[in-house]
């Protein structure tokens, strides 16, 4: 969390629309997601929203809360005279260089009203899969998979903001004039330049099943599907595969629970096999501030717990790993090697109180943890063959695929500084590697 500044800035509230802009400024630099605005007894709160953690932006006088609501409201083309009721709204911005689309949430709260802003970017060419941390073998699987535009592609993610960022990523991969994309499902991938997107409304007729079948009469290349919990949706999903390039995300914690997700789908497990040409899945973590963060010696206690998490692989495969992450270009800003072939030498973390940089948080912006599982392994096919898969067997036939694991991928990111070990060791506990 981040630390509390004494400090309150102010807003005149002849200003109050150049301030909601200064807010929404450093939230774009510092990689946030959200932005929260809402009253307290003594002052207005601000907090930005970096991966999964809310971090202090600054407190302001309470006296600022009416035209902060008003400025919001009006850029939004909400009701200014409405302050009993929620409103949603949604406009465009440009800032910092880059182009996003805001939607904006205002409800009525004790002391007046609360803002959450969500801000998603206007343009796909922000966010590549190198941007995101995949890096090796990982990224060299996906970008070779991509190149066939035929089969189909499964992205797990814990939270929806994930999975539309890999997504995202897969877009700036493949996306050329001479392609046709289409999209169901998440409406922010309707701002990443795609203009075929069909958003799934029941109200109107559009089940997730329908609108994917009306995408698929448009004869696209490439069709991307968000949030994939329907059955009939799935089962079209795959049966345009066998012609189309088909990315789908599904909610999930790690590639293992993926496949049991898939595995009770009732697919066709014989087509499911076949054109299944890799799983992905990514978590978002906050990433440590590069302005700030320092370099430490674990102590005893912790190089236990890494020794623990990291069991299957040897002081010197982590080296190797760290050195290919290097020629990578992970972590660039550190030139030297946090390990050596017989131990970790070092680790970094967030400097307590952080800097100017970071909101005094100690993090700025964000990168994923991820895995990815190449399919076409001959036990990884059995597992999509069964109907009731042991989460046990899945970890076995994946180790045996040469998968790496999201918790080594992040004990990588720990060596080249861009991780705190702590943010990494939460993951591993949520995933069953470390007990709670």
């Amino acid at each position: 969390m981040g630390v509390v500044t004494e400090k309150h800035e102010t807003i005149d509230a002849s200003k109050a629309l150049e301030g909601l802009r200064h807010i929404i400024s450093k939230a774009i630099s510092n990689g946030a997601s959200d932005i929260h605005i809402e009253p307290r007894e003594e002052f207005v709160w601000v907090r930005y929203r970096v991966a999964t953690t809310l971090q202090l932006g600054t407190k302001l006088p309470s006296s600022s809360l009416k035209g902060l609501m008003s400025a919001g409201k009006k850029l939004a083309s909400l009701s200014l005279s409405e302050n009993s009721r929620p409103q949603e709204g949604e406009f465009d911005i440009s800032l910092n260089n880059q182009d996003h689309h805001i939607h904006l949430s205002i409800i009525p709260v004790v002391g007046g009203e609360k803002m959450v802003i969500h801000l998603s970017p206007r343009s796909s060419d922000v966010i590549s899969l190198e941007g995101l941390g995949y890096w090796g073998a990982n990224l060299e699987l996906i970008k070779r998979t991509l190149g066939h535009l035929r089969g189909f592609v499964v992205i797990a993610s814990s939270d929806r903001n994930s999975g539309s960022l890999t997504l995202l990523g897969i877009i700036n991969s493949v996306s050329h004039p001479s392609l046709k994309l289409a999209a169901v499902g998440d409406p922010w991938i309707n701002h990443a330049q795609i203009a075929n997107h069909v958003k799934v409304d029941p109200r109107k007729g559009l089940t997730p099943e329908r609108s994917l079948r009306l995408i698929i009469r448009h004869d696209p290349d490439v069709i991307l599907v968000t949030d994939l919990n329907d059955k009939d949706a799935a089962k079209t999903a795959l049966e345009a595969s066998e012609k189309k390039l088909v990315c789908v995300s599904l909610m999930a914690i790690d590639n293992v629970a993926l496949l049991q997700r898939l595995s009770n789908m009732e697919l066709e497990a014989g087509l499911l096999a076949n054109m299944t040409r890799f799983a992905a899945s990514q978590t978002v973590i906050r990433q440590l501030c590069e302005h700030c963060r320092e370099a430490y010696t674990p102590p005893a206690a912790l190089r236990k717990q890494l020794d623990y998490l990291a069991e299957d692989y040897t002081p010197k495969q982590l080296h190797e790993l760290e050195q290919l992450a290097i020629r990578s270009g992970l972590g660039a800003a550190i030139n030297e090697a946090s390990t050596n072939a017989k131990e970790i030498i070092r680790l970094w973390r967030a400097h307590d109180g952080g800097c100017e940089h970071c909101l005094y948080s100690g993090f700025r912006n964000y990168t994923t943890l991820n895995e990815v599982l190449d399919t076409s392994s001959r036990k990884i096919q059995k597992c999509l063959t069964k109907s009731a898969l042991r989460r046990v067997d899945i970890q076995e036939a994946a180790r045996t695929a040469g998968m790496i694991p999201k918790h080594i991928d992040g004990i990588i990111k720990c060596l080249r500084g861009m991780v705190g070990i702590d943010d990494v060791l939460e993951i591993a506990k949520a995933s069953g590697y470390v007990q709670a």
